[in-house]
């Protein structure tokens, strides 16, 4: 394992943000870690790299780690607003002790675009380029360890893709990557694992080579009566989401999706139904739901 956490806890005077945190990243991996607003993604991110210390518990990186391998991009960086991007960039490899790679930088300014603004000072940018310096400063010194807290927000779709084609590829170099987003779509096709903060801890971890398994999304069209029967009826722990005439469930095997449909035979009124197969949004809000 490139990093393991174990028995976090952090709190703010009375506030407690996180609670007997467990967490174990694989080497080579690409890593997602969702939550709510004020789930505690940031301080869980500003632990990791030593930017905030824990109350109690250890953050253990594998022996090989040092400082210079780790690189980071966060959403609240302050830089200076009158540096010019390039000589931020050579300031941060003086941060890490290495020498700056010319060909490196380029090829990061290529990709995301910031060739025309390499001279700019740091407050002509707008929000979204400000953001793809921050990616660049987080790569430069071609970090094994990269932790990227929503790297493509205020991006438009095509560079967003880039990013990630870019991200996939730096992966290949044995690299790893933890990010977050507010972006399930993101996380479902470009993350090995996800992990989700909820409730002060890590509470689903889900590799996404087992994840939709055998699942299924049963989405029930009813009035307002037969919802209620519905729900007395059916397992509540598979319960994902309900809307006005629509009932939903995560089910996670083919066995429990058959007693469902045994059940909503068995009723005395006809009940229009559709069975889908599940994406990532299904599977955490239904966590999320079983959790309130």
């Amino acid at each position: 394992m490139l990093l393991s956490i174990k028995n976090l806890n952090k709190s703010f005077r009375s506030n407690t943000v996180l609670a007997d945190v467990n967490l174990s990243l694989p080497s080579n991996s690409i890593n997602c870690l969702l939550g709510v607003n004020g789930s505690g993604k940031s301080t869980l991110v500003n632990l990791i790299t030593g930017l905030l210390y824990p109350d109690s518990g250890q953050i253990v990186y594998d022996d090989n780690i040092v400082k210079s391998d780790i690189g980071a991009s966060f959403q609240d960086t302050t830089i200076s607003a009158t540096a010019r991007v390039v000589d931020i960039i050579k300031d941060q490899c003086g941060l890490y002790n290495v020498t700056l790679d010319k060909e490196w930088m380029n090829e990061l300014f290529e990709l995301l675009e910031l060739k025309q603004y390499s001279k700019y000072k740091i407050s002509k940018l707008s929000g979204g380029t400000r953001r793809r310096v921050m990616l660049v400063m987080a790569l430069i010194h071609k970090p094994q360890f990269v932790i990227l807290d929503e790297p493509t927000a205020d991006v438009d779709f095509i560079l967003r893709r880039k990013i990630w084609d870019f991200l996939l590829k730096y992966k290949q170099t044995g690299a790893t990557i933890l990010f977050t987003t507010h972006l399930l779509s993101e996380a479902q096709q470009f993350a090995d694992n996800v992990y989700l903060l909820h409730h002060k801890n890590i509470r689903t971890i889900v590799n996404q080579n087992s994840l939709l398994n055998n699942k299924k999304v049963l989405q029930i069209k009813v009035d307002n009566e037969l919802k209620e029967q519905l729900k007395l009826q059916l397992p509540s722990t598979q319960f994902y989401q309900e809307s006005e005439y629509l009932i939903s469930y995560v089910v996670d095997d083919l066995e429990m999706l058959a007693k469902f449909v045994a059940i909503l035979r068995q009723l005395s009124v006809p009940i229009d139904y559709i069975i889908i197969d599940p994406c990532l949004e299904d599977i955490i809000f239904k966590e999320i739901n079983n959790e309130i």
